[in-house]
């Protein structure tokens, strides 16, 4: 069923653009690094390579249910008995590499893929993103502990009370009514009348 859909993408591609595929652009299995083919062209596919660790922990014991996304679930990995992942079928770009696991957090990672295969991997960053702190490649991804799924809540205090705005509307007011008379000088016999 998976060939007979891709085939069936294949053919709308080439009635599409009305001219022939690169061979292996269709194809079911990885072509690697451009280099290997002896050059790359504009619809070659390649692999992303990598290891995910926790430390501390077997692989066994998590790999079952962690998964390796690149670009959401645009293209799905999954991990070896040893940690380590491969992820085919995947044309130049950049993506967004992430190991997702429910008991495991791991930082995700931007690969970039050129047009004649050569990788780049580098640490995301959202908030400077020019800042560009490389990686090696193959990815070597490392838990950074467990998610967070919750927060924790806020303990209540005596501050909290007194700073309620609705408390602040009856305290100030008293207050006001209360010393106002005492800084105001009552002896004056101005004030008197």
């Amino acid at each position: 069923a998976m060939a007979a859909r891709r085939a069936a993408g294949c053919l709308v591609l080439l009635w599409l653009f009305a001219s022939p595929l690169p061979d292996g652009a269709c194809g079911s299995e990885a072509l690697g690094t451009a280099e290997s083919l002896g050059g790359a062209g504009p619809g070659e596919r390649f692999k992303i390579e990598g290891r995910a660790v926790v430390p501390g922990v077997k692989p066994q014991d998590w790999i079952a249910g962690a998964r390796v996304l690149v670009d959401g679930e645009e293209h799905v990995g999954f991990l070896k008995t040893d940690g380590s992942f491969v992820v085919h079928d995947v044309p130049s770009g950049s993506y967004v590499v992430e190991v997702i696991s429910p008991a495991h957090k791991f930082e995700p990672v931007r690969v970039d893929i050129t047009s004649k295969g050569k990788m780049r991997a580098r640490y995301v960053n959202y908030i400077k993103t020019s800042e560009v702190v490389r990686l090696p490649y193959p990815l070597q991804m490392k838990s950074s502990g467990p998610p967070s799924y919750f927060i924790k809540r806020e303990s209540w205090g005596w501050t909290d009370f007194l700073m309620n705005p609705m408390v602040m509307m009856m305290v100030l007011p008293l207050l006001i009514f209360v010393l106002l008379p005492k800084v105001v000088n009552t002896s004056d016999p101005d004030m008197r009348r």
